[in-house]
């Protein structure tokens, strides 16, 4: 049995075409039905390092205010916000495969979209900020 998660792995990172965000936008769009505006303008084009950095954390902490409410209980399709380093960045898709917590992302340093055991996050760099329903 396939899971509707497995057609986006693999998929190519592209930075300002397609990352977590564009990720998560299509995600809900194609699997969840929810049409959800996330910026298509990514603050952090053109910039490098440090302010690069800055940039991507601000986009992620505005967004997040506008588009999300704070859960206790995933449930599949719920956003995923990660640390990255020690910035909130990162932003991934809950999925429950064979009774356990995965999170489909877009991973830059991997280059593509990829699914992790939750669990095994931490090993991959990331650290869960919490867990958000779409409003």
């Amino acid at each position: 049995m396939q899971h509707w998660s497995e057609r986006y792995v693999g998929r190519p990172f592209v930075e300002v075409e397609f990352d977590c965000g564009e990720l998560a936008r299509m995600v809900q769009r194609e699997v969840f039905g929810r049409e959800v505006a996330i910026p298509s303008e990514r603050w952090y084009a053109g910039k490098e390092g440090a302010a690069r950095l800055r940039a991507m954390a601000a986009q992620v902490e505005d967004g997040l205010k506008c588009l999300a409410q704070p859960v206790a209980d995933p449930r599949e399709g719920d956003l995923v916000m990660m640390y990255s380093g020690s910035r909130v960045m990162h932003a991934g898709i809950y999925c429950v495969m064979v009774a356990e917590a995965w999170v489909l992302h877009a991973a830059e340093r991997m280059g593509q979209v990829v699914v992790t055991r939750l669990r095994d996050l931490a090993g991959q760099g990331y650290r869960v900020e919490g867990f958000y329903r779409w409003t």
